[in-house]
């Protein structure tokens, strides 16, 4: 039996063995092992259920995450990353300036996922908020390609 892994571009087809002359339902976990580089790697879980009977088997149900679907497939999307620097034109100082960033997908907004390593900003679904000083800067590592990323400076007194 063949299930079809739909993989963004291309398609990966997915044998499953099993013993005609045991009939029952039995189930598949199937994931993805992330690799490195800079791709952001598609964390779903998909359960499938094959139902065996008079030597034939059947996929007679997909969840992804817990949910029905159609068919196991995954996304993985390029990845770059977005680089702030603030600069005050012949100023120093202490003066930390407040910034926002929304990142939109397609149109919808995209959350950044956890990278594991501590983040010098705070995130609230889309937007990203953070302050920096004069010559201060941050980078955002996981922005994916053809992302529209809207960055903001709020305005602060005195300047």
């Amino acid at each position: 039996m063949e299930i079809t892994v739909e993989e963004g571009i291309g398609q990966e087809i997915l044998t499953i063995g099993y013993r005609s002359s045991e009939d029952g339902v039995y189930y598949y976990r199937i994931r993805e092992i992330t690799g490195s580089g800079n791709f952001l790697y598609d964390t779903a879980v998909f359960l499938v259920e094959v139902t065996v009977a008079d030597g034939r088997a059947e996929v007679t149900r997909i969840q992804r995450n817990g949910k029905d679907v159609e068919a196991v497939s995954f996304v993985n999307r390029c990845i770059t990353s977005l680089t702030v620097t603030k600069t005050i034109e012949g100023g120093t100082g202490s003066v930390q300036f407040p910034f926002t960033v929304e990142i939109f997908l397609n149109g919808s907004p995209f959350v950044i996922p956890e990278t594991g390593s501590k983040q010098n900003y705070k995130t609230e679904g889309n937007t990203l908020s953070f302050s920096l000083g004069h010559g201060e800067s941050i980078t955002l590592p996981v922005i994916p390609l053809h992302a529209v990323v809207r960055v903001e400076e709020h305005e602060y007194a005195g300047f």
